[in-house]
């Protein structure tokens, strides 16, 4: 049983957001030019058949990919707030030692996710041990003291973002 933990920050990379009805979110982190193209192990959290997160990261390196929001059981409209938090902007990498040889990791635990008025937030572990965030363009990433996960969020959607968010989530 573990929890995504920040090894490292590289370079600020393009990150895409998609807002869709069936795919609430989708997180595409581009790789840098110059980079090699590698495979992409995925961590993934949720009861995995109901609820399911799935984050993607380079197999060897550790580099944020991706990051799916492909189920969930509930969510709520609420602004979600965290106390201020140091906030260092880059491209997060993570450890890989918890990726098995089939490049899937399943970490069983329920997540909550907060639509708020101009974010979206799915807490995965105790947010309110956040420490620091990792912020890629829109996306913020929160780590605890242990450089464990916290939660992720998507900043500045717009209106139209908003409501297909609100229809998606079925709020």
């Amino acid at each position: 049983m573990s929890i995504l933990k920040l090894c490292g920050i590289e370079n600020q990379r393009k990150c895409i957001v998609e807002i869709d009805y069936y795919i609430p979110f989708e997180v595409k982190v581009v790789e840098s030019s110059g980079s090699h193209k590698e495979n992409i192990a995925y961590w993934r959290t949720g009861d995995i058949e109901r609820s399911l997160i799935e984050i993607g990261i380079g197999l060897n390196t550790g580099i944020l990919r991706s990051i799916t929001l492909v189920a969930f059981k509930t969510a709520f409209i609420n602004n979600y707030y965290l106390e201020h938090k140091e906030i260092e902007e880059g491209t997060p990498v993570f450890d890989v030692n918890i990726i098995p040889q089939n490049g899937i990791y399943d970490y069983i635990s329920d997540f909550q996710i907060y639509l708020g008025d101009k974010d979206i937030t799915v807490v995965i572990n105790e947010s309110n041990k956040c420490e620091k965030i990792i912020r890629l363009d829109r996306l913020d990433i929160g780590v605890d003291k242990e450089n464990f996960m916290t939660h992720i969020s998507i900043n500045n959607i717009n209106s139209d973002e908003y409501s297909e968010l609100r229809d998606a989530l079925k709020l």
